[in-house]
């Protein structure tokens, strides 16, 4: 499982800030981050995808990418899910102003 998030990150390194940030809010989301959430990972309770357990840490995982789903739930993305089940629900206009819609730009200060 690992091995298939290295690869997303070796194809885009800016994934690892997707990353990153959703184990942020996964730390201390808001009320609306944290129902869209539990809205996402009820989807993914029924998805083929969806295992239980990672051999090595127990935790739920997405068996198509390879992420921990506690964590990638809270992604800021529009529709993160692989396999596009998230549409739906991220769609849904209370969720707009959670998604990012501005796309940094590369400067001197940062890495990517």
């Amino acid at each position: 499982m690992v091995g298939k998030i290295v690869k997303n990150i070796l194809k885009n390194p800016k994934h690892i800030v997707t990353i990153a940030n959703a184990w942020i809010t996964a730390a201390n989301p808001t009320t609306e981050q944290k129902e869209l959430a539990e809205r996402r990972y009820s989807i993914c309770l029924g998805c083929e995808h969806f295992r239980e357990k990672r051999p090595v840490t127990g935790e739920p995982y997405c068996a198509e990418c390879g992420c921990p789903m506690k964590k990638k739930i809270f992604t800021n993305v529009f529709n993160e899910c692989p396999v596009g089940k998230w549409k739906e629900v991220d769609s849904d206009v209370k969720y707009d102003n959670f998604f990012k819609r501005d796309i940094p730009v590369k400067n001197s200060k940062t890495l990517f």
